[in-house]
């Protein structure tokens, strides 16, 4: 009777399990929030974890409570047609567009003026590299390159359609381009640019991160803003370089044209594909498709963005916004306990591969404020490798998940930090 019994209480155990995972997962992953006026070309967020967005059509909007509302920021622009955004660690922005060159803000957007470039073609990248120099990828006409902020500008001619652009920490510059479909690199500080990969279709994509880089391609049309050729379906790639660009490995292929990457804090990637969002946990040698909540008779998706608390946001080309309904960065409410003190518990499992968990604790503090909280993991030379949690968070109890795939072996240490509190854990990396 008692074995009866115990089997009976099993069964209910696992249908409440059941039926408790089937809710978790039948949650949409994204939620579709306050649309925008065109085509969403590109988003950035900046150090106050504002959010921004450019437009073809509807030029730069603002939004400071992640995507809910939104405040066009247009003063001093001339050209609301916008492909490509900027944000300096110093704060200045720069937004590239068709027909006016590229403008500049130093006040957090509220007004614009135009850069020392002010060429008629369409600026399609803008970034920024490790000694401080500005490049404007074009589509016809080459790199542009600013060594003074902006003021004057350089034309490197090769190679001639950019279609996106990355820097590394060492001061290399990379750009991913169409006619010929290719991926240059820059090793003399931008002033030229030599081929290192080739590929059968434009190369929409190039990002950088941990001086790993990470390319998409793709059919975009640049006639037709952001449409593209679907007529002959065929491979499309992700590839990937761990080397500053000396080797490059597809590590996946796709049926359908791609366009926009982002990584989240803990360094799992996410693709746009089509009308769907690809995501994977290995480095993309493994894709899971991810499109609830996202109207499959809406636009294509070109444009993603995390921001510093793990969100993910997505724009597609008729001005809609999706936010991912939960942070991605694992970070979860663990007890309704209020601690005491700070604390940061020993990760689990230890060893691990190549995921491994951090708890931590963060006591009541005087009027209920929140608190401003900082975990970081470095390597053994002290050099920090990822940032896990950066943001304010309300006395309790998280748990944090750190995804280690793309690191060696080795001992890693993880810092909590915290007003005058700082404490660290070792933990050991074993593949």
């Amino acid at each position: 009777m008692q074995v009866k019994t115990n089997r009976i209480l099993h069964i209910i155990v696992l249908i409440i399990f059941l039926s408790m995972k089937c809710s978790t997962y039948s949650q949409q992953f994204w939620t579709e929030v306050t649309p925008l006026f065109g085509a969403i070309t590109g988003f950035a967020v900046n150090s106050n974890n504002e959010l921004f967005a450019i437009t073809y059509w509807g030029g730069v909007y603002k939004s400071t409570d992640k995507g809910l509302s939104w405040v066009q920021k247009n003063q001093g622009i001339n050209d609301y047609n916008l492909y490509s955004i900027l944000i300096t660690p110093s704060g200045d922005m720069y937004v590239g567009s068709v027909n006016n060159g590229v403008y500049k803000s130093t006040d957090n957007g509220n007004q614009w003026l135009l850069s020392g470039l002010t060429v008629n073609v369409k600026i399609r990248a803008l970034i920024i590299d490790a000694n401080g120099n500005i490049y404007a990828g074009s589509h016809g006409h080459g790199i542009y390159r600013s060594s003074n902020q902006g003021a004057a500008w350089t034309n490197i001619s090769t190679p001639d359609f950019v279609y996106s652009m990355a820097a590394t920490s060492n001061g290399y510059v990379f750009a991913g381009s169409g006619n010929p479909e290719a991926i240059w690199r820059s090793t003399d500080n931008g002033m030229t640019f030599q081929q290192v990969t080739t590929g059968d279709h434009n190369f929409n994509t190039i990002i950088a991160k941990d001086d790993n880089l990470y390319s998409v391609t793709g059919n975009l049309d640049t006639d037709i803003p952001f449409q593209f050729n679907t007529d002959n379906p065929v491979s499309y790639k992700f590839v990937f370089s761990s080397d500053q660009g000396d080797n490059w490995i597809i590590r996946s292929t796709f049926s359908n044209s791609s366009h926009g990457i982002t990584l989240n804090q803990n360094n799992v990637l996410f693709i746009g594909k089509y009308i769907n969002i690809l995501r994977s946990t290995d480095g993309g040698y493994n894709f899971t498709q991810l499109s609830s909540g996202i109207n499959q008779q809406s636009g294509i998706i070109i444009s993603l963005a995390c921001d510093s608390t793990g969100f993910i946001y997505l724009g597609e080309t008729y001005g809609k916004v999706y936010r991912s309904t939960e942070t991605t960065i694992g970070i979860t409410s663990h007890s309704n306990t209020i601690p005491r003190q700070y604390k940061i518990y020993q990760n689990y499992p230890n060893p691990f591969n190549p995921a491994t968990k951090i708890k931590i604790d963060v006591p009541q503090e005087a009027g209920n404020k929140k608190l401003e909280v900082r975990l970081a993991v470095y390597d053994i030379l002290g050099k920090e490798v990822a940032t896990l949690v950066n943001e304010q968070l309300s006395a309790g109890s998280y748990e944090v998940e750190w995804n280690a795939y793309q690191f060696a072996s080795g001992i890693y240490f993880c810092k909590l930090t915290a007003n005058d509190y700082n404490e660290t854990i070792p933990m050991v990396l074993i593949k």
